[in-house]
């Protein structure tokens, strides 16, 4: 702290350094948390693109998907080529045929969007099983977001 702040809160600079050591042991103690949840973030960030490799299920899908498209071209173009009175049941075949194109998309996308569900609800309880030790009881070291003036308020009452 500079010597003008010291003046202007009526700071004596030997109180302050005391002060100071035990909001530097805080400090520290929050960091160490911090980490600690960091390598939590890394793993569920890690975890996250297996999702995108499954390529099995979303090979299938898309292949699916992309002859059921096909067979619908086909048989819109055929539809157009022959009389209109027998024209409406290859157009209700074609539509069909791209309700499952679509379905089968819908089911590559709910696919991905359920293991993503799952792996949050994972993630959140190991932090659940972390924060109650398995008696229920927090962890000890629970940190405090303070301000400024908390601080300062802090140390002036530590003055006192």
């Amino acid at each position: 702290m500079t010597r003008k702040l010291e003046d202007l809160f009526d700071i004596n600079p030997a109180d302050f350094i005391e002060g100071e050591e035990e909001i530097v042991e805080e400090i520290t103690a929050n960091q160490q948390e911090i980490q600690k949840l960091d390598i939590q973030l890394d793993k569920i960030d890690a975890a996250l693109p297996s999702v995108r490799d499954i390529h099995t299920s979303d090979e299938e899908l898309d292949h699916l998907s992309k002859l059921a498209e096909d067979s619908f071209k086909d048989l819109m173009d055929l539809g157009m080529n022959i009389e209109p009175m027998r024209g409406s049941e290859i157009f209700s075949t074609a539509s069909s045929l791209l309700g499952h194109a679509i379905s089968a998309k819908n089911a590559k996308v709910n696919n991905k969007l359920k293991i993503i569900q799952l792996q949050i609800q994972k993630a959140r309880l190991d932090l659940q099983a972390r924060i109650h030790k398995g008696d229920g009881d927090p962890i000890d070291g629970d940190s405090t977001l303070l301000d400024r003036n908390s601080i300062l308020a802090a140390i002036l009452d530590k003055k006192k």
